[in-house]
């Protein structure tokens, strides 16, 4: 989504996401989408848009860990992601194993 309209109300997104507490959220899935549009020409537009976005959120990163989308995650599970994660879910502080990779449109 974050490829296919990167003229989102960033602002917007940018803000909530802060006073929620989900910057770290916000600023993993803007890498991950970052990583996939440096990878296919047709993305240049939004590459630009991203990474200005992430230098944003990169300021407001937070230092405590959390987990990408379920809080309910058992204490296993965590403990497993905190060693397996990759190193940017480790940089924004997510017990998640996504990757790019993953993605069925990165190739």
């Amino acid at each position: 989504m974050l490829l296919t309209y990167p003229d989102l109300d960033w602002m917007w997104l940018v803000r909530n996401a802060e006073l929620r507490g989900v910057q770290n959220r916000l600023g993993f899935l803007v890498a991950i989408a970052k990583t996939l549009a440096a990878r296919r020409l047709e993305f240049g537009s939004a590459f630009t848009k991203l990474s200005a976005i992430e230098q944003q959120l990169e300021h407001a990163r937070l230092a405590g860990e959390d987990t990408l989308c379920r809080e309910s995650m058992p204490a296993a599970e965590r403990h497993w992601l905190k060693a397996h994660r990759s190193a940017l879910a480790r940089h924004w502080n997510l017990f998640t194993g996504l990757t790019a990779d993953q993605l069925s449109y990165s190739r």
